[in-house]
């Protein structure tokens, strides 16, 4: 920086330093991507599409893998221990099962499974989704693979 230069072309100068700057910023982060990609893609991030599981029209997943399943509906009778024990007995092993309640303690009616093994959740889909218990139709939800999954 010279002190010798009148203020205007001080400002001018680091105007324009800082513009040059941005650009090799931006083509630094982008530098690996293809066109239309972030830099997490170039880094090996899976594609939102790529996690998304494909379903059959009645909305089955088409993959055999799922461990995970979200189920609403539910009656508001029905707490942690009975989802997991009835999990247990009808489609198979159950390594966590929790439903959510309200700050009074109420269930809100919905609660997540994850089993202990591959396909399970796709077991409890077809044998749970649509069955109407005290007057609700359960709606279940397969949830695709998660990091918990590959452990």
């Amino acid at each position: 920086m010279n002190i010798d230069q009148p203020l205007e072309d001080v400002i001018k100068a680091k105007r324009q330093e800082r513009k040059s700057h941005r650009k090799t910023t931006q083509r630094k982060r982008l530098s690996g991507a293809k066109q239309g990609e972030s830099k997490r893609m170039a880094q090996g991030a899976k594609p939102v599409a790529d996690r998304v599981i494909p379903r059959t029209k009645d909305g089955a997943a088409l993959n055999e893998e799922a461990k995970k399943i979200i189920i609403s509906n539910l009656p508001p009778d029905v707490n942690d221990h009975a989802l997991k024990e009835l999990m247990t007995e009808t489609v198979g092993p159950v390594a966590e099962c929790s439903i959510s309640y309200d700050q009074r303690g109420t269930s809100k009616g919905f609660g997540q499974v994850r089993f202990k093994r591959k396909g399970d959740g796709n077991k409890a889909f077809k044998e749970f989704n649509g069955r109407v218990i005290d007057n609700n139709s359960l709606t279940l939800r397969l949830v695709g693979a998660t990091r918990r999954d590959s452990e």
